[in-house]
């Protein structure tokens, strides 16, 4: 049976309510073996108590007032901690409640999801793994791949490797959103996979996306002020196609690119 709230989301909240979707999410939590556990998010409880009991070290991040109060009065064992705050300005790696790897789970607002995201995957103490669920659009930009890349795709696939694990339809939350969700696992690469010097090149691959639709030398030229023949021709040099659209390149095309305008 369908069911009606008639309670608006606060924060961008949606409270997952089917049991199907919470056994999924914990079952990957126990898969996965890593009982350092930090919940982002952990609202009314949906997953918390399952999450707390499996954990050894357990960590939460509300920031709804009144439900951090609520979890800090119902959860008081000496290895879990709540803190009342913004995961997406969260500093991890001033934090000393984690000594061994960690895993992060949350159920992220869609208004903020990107922004903590990229705040965790990019710390010094990064999580190990990740299983976040987010809008179905956003998820399917982080799985993105050529020939339809996407700059969201290569921010976090720069720092991470993406996995699908499900879609959530509208009606496994309270209230219900206006769009389907879906369940990801994200694993966080070890710094000698991450290429190159990445905030520098994300930046580079932005400005190569101002225009998607062009072609690669269009969207370029347009974005580095740089003559188009001169870059075409630099192209060609290292192998890479003028008339490609920026959905067309991996990273390291992006990186081969980079290397050279950066010599003009």
């Amino acid at each position: 049976m369908k069911r009606n709230s008639n309670k608006k989301p606060k924060l961008g909240q949606h409270f997952l309510t089917d049991l199907r979707y919470k056994k999924i999410i914990i079952d990957y939590v126990h898969n996965l073996g890593i009982k350092n556990i930090l919940e982002v998010g952990p609202g009314t409880g949906s997953i918390t108590s399952d999450l707390v009991k499996y954990s050894t070290n357990f960590l939460g991040i509300e920031l709804d007032k009144k439900l951090y109060l609520d979890l800090i009065n119902k959860y008081r064992d000496g290895n879990t901690d709540f803190l009342n705050l913004d995961a997406g300005l969260f500093n991890i790696d001033d934090h000393d409640f984690f000594q061994d790897p960690y895993l992060l789970v949350g159920n992220l607002p869609y208004y903020s999801a990107n922004m903590i995201v990229r705040n965790f995957i990019t710390a010094t103490f990064k999580p190990k793994y990740l299983i976040i669920m987010i809008q179905k659009e956003v998820a399917d930009n982080y799985l993105s791949s050529v020939p339809k890349m996407k700059f969201l795709g290569h921010s976090i696939q720069t720092y991470s490797k993406v996995e699908k694990i499900t879609d959530v339809p509208k009606e496994a939350f309270n209230p219900e959103p206006n769009v389907i969700s879906s369940i990801i696992l994200l694993e966080t690469k070890k710094d000698n996979e991450i290429i190159g010097e990445p905030e520098k090149l994300l930046s580079f691959i932005k400005k190569g996306f101002s225009a998607p639709r062009k072609t690669l030398v269009n969207s370029l030229s347009l974005s580095l002020k740089i003559d188009k023949r001169l870059l075409s021709n630099e192209l060609i040099k290292i192998n890479i196609d003028p008339k490609l659209r920026p959905g067309n390149l991996e990273n390291n095309d992006w990186l081969k690119i980079f290397n050279t305008i950066i010599e003009l």
